[in-house]
């Protein structure tokens, strides 16, 4: 017999949930390393005057959070990126919106320019229309 048809869109909250659940854990992190954070702010929302860059020295958890992110959010930007590319369902582009602002936070908080600036762009190309976005209305 052969086995039962994987629904396309089921594939792609997959994607979105595992991608957020690593960047989530990654915020978590920062802000549980983080000496400021006594509150215990959950995940998802950003406190006004918060997403100030840490100053030196970072807190040995706050280097082991900086080394994670360093090293995955390329690979992470890049699934964020197909998924806001290819989707057009409003509660995936959410989902994945917030998955990239909460990159975007992480990345600003420990000074990694270059992701910062790679999430801003990403960011920015995906809520910019496209040239010639006028004249197909």
């Amino acid at each position: 017999t052969e086995p039962p048809v994987v629904q396309p869109m089921l594939l792609i909250q997959l994607l979105i949930d595992s991608v957020m659940s690593i960047v989530i854990s990654l915020y978590r992190l920062l802000i549980d390393c983080d000496d400021t954070s006594a509150s215990g702010s959950s995940g998802g929302h950003f406190e006004v005057g918060r997403c100030v860059p840490l100053k030196a020295p970072l807190s040995p958890g706050q280097e082991r959070c900086k080394g994670m992110i360093t090293e995955c959010w390329s690979s992470l930007l890049s699934a964020l990126s197909l998924l806001l590319h290819f989707s057009n369902d409003e509660a995936y582009l959410t989902g994945t919106l917030t998955c990239l602002q909460t990159l975007l936070f992480c990345c600003s908080r420990l000074t990694l320019d270059q992701a910062r600036e790679a999430c801003m762009n990403q960011l920015s190309k995906y809520a910019a229309p496209s040239p010639g976005y006028e004249a197909e209305l």
